[in-house]
């Protein structure tokens, strides 16, 4: 379910998501799922769910670090999903991590994500990158190179409607 708050009230998403409820507990449907939602959003839909949704997906990348969003899914058993758009290859940060790592600056930003937790799937028209993408699980970032790059943040989506995030 997309949902920009935005756009339409909270009352007109909850009514929507009381409708998915309805068709999970009829056995229709599985499992539950959100798009785009803000901290606040998910907040405001947990305090006033029955079925906790299974899945999040939120744009999540080192200018957008929303650590409070992730503690959150953690904690209420949200796979979260991030949607990256690989602005951030150029940053000087991400640069010398590449270099360090021998790895391409979009490895070092999809590595980022999933040591954060964070399911991600990476996309490319491009076959060596579609296969560069696919390359992250042989090497670890440093817990104090993950950190560089979570200093990256600066609330920043790239998102068209999105609302404005804060930590």
């Amino acid at each position: 379910m997309q949902y920009s708050m935005e756009i339409e009230p909270a009352n007109a998403m909850l009514e929507c998501y009381r409708a998915l409820e309805d068709l999970h507990s009829a056995g229709k449907i599985k499992d539950i799922g959100a798009y785009k939602f803000s901290t606040e959003q998910l907040e405001y839909l947990l305090r006033r769910c029955a079925v906790v949704p299974a899945m999040l997906q939120a744009e999540f990348h080192p200018y957008l670090y929303r650590k409070r969003l992730v503690d959150i899914c953690r904690d209420n058993s949200i796979r979260m999903q991030g949607f990256c758009f690989i602005k951030c290859v150029e940053d000087p940060v991400i640069i010398a991590l590449s270099r360090k790592y021998r790895k391409a600056p979009a490895q070092i930003i999809l590595r980022w994500i999933i040591q954060h937790g964070v399911g991600v799937l990476p996309k490319s028209k491009t076959p060596s990158h579609i296969k560069e993408n696919a390359n992250v699980f042989d090497f670890s970032l440093s817990p104090n190179d993950v950190e560089w790059i979570n200093s990256l943040n600066q609330d920043r989506s790239f998102t068209p409607y999105s609302v404005q995030y804060r930590k």
